[in-house]
């Protein structure tokens, strides 16, 4: 991504070396680390980790059993990050890595997984649920969960119901006939129209 910082160039970008080296725990990793004042956040397999983005150092790690999928993004909101972690969403303290709350977001035995990680605006954590296909029927689905408490504000479906706008372009199908519509990565949020996409 772009960045206006101009500490690094092209006159001095051949002069950077390596500064620290972690190995993450053992995963099909897509995770995009965030960097927040002076803290850098990974997951990897069910493992949050926070670092001294300077040295490297360990801060804290919250790990969760089982095994894991990919997670794609984490979320910063107000003094939290919120990490989801297969079937539920995890809201911890950013410097100190303890629980804020948990909700479970899907239910689990259907193979419905989270992937895209959080997107946080004006106190709302959005979380999409994916692989919502064969044994889940209706489709996948977006929640909005209070940022403070993990409570579920609202559910959107991803596959239109009989009655909605595109409800009819499924040739009729029943709702339990309709599967997929998964939500892979984290959407984006217009603020000047305060929309979320």
């Amino acid at each position: 991504g772009f960045s206006p910082l101009t500490q690094i160039n092209r006159d001095n970008v051949a002069k950077l070396q390596m500064g620290w080296v972690w190995e993450l725990p053992p995963s099909t990793n897509q995770i995009t680390p965030l960097v927040h004042d002076g803290i850098m956040f990974i997951a990897s397999n069910g493992r949050l980790q926070a670092f001294n983005v300077v040295t490297g150092d360990l801060l804290w790690q919250y790990a969760r059993s089982g095994t894991f999928g990919m997670l794609r993004n984490l979320g910063i909101y107000g003094e939290n990050i919120y990490f989801a972690a297969e079937t539920d969403m995890v809201a911890l303290n950013m410097r100190t890595g303890a629980v804020v709350w948990e909700k479970q977001i899907i239910p689990t035995g259907y193979g419905l997984r989270l992937s895209a990680g959080p997107l946080i605006a004006k106190g709302v954590v959005t979380q999409g649920a994916a692989y919502c296909i064969g044994l889940f029927p209706g489709g996948c689905f977006i929640v909005g969960l209070d940022a403070a408490t993990g409570k579920e504000l609202w559910r959107f479906n991803t596959i239109a119901r009989p009655g909605q706008p595109g409800g009819e372009s499924w040739n009729h199908a029943p709702v339990d006939g309709r599967l997929g519509g998964g939500v892979w990565i984290a959407g984006s949020y217009d603020p000047e129209l305060d929309l979320l996409y």
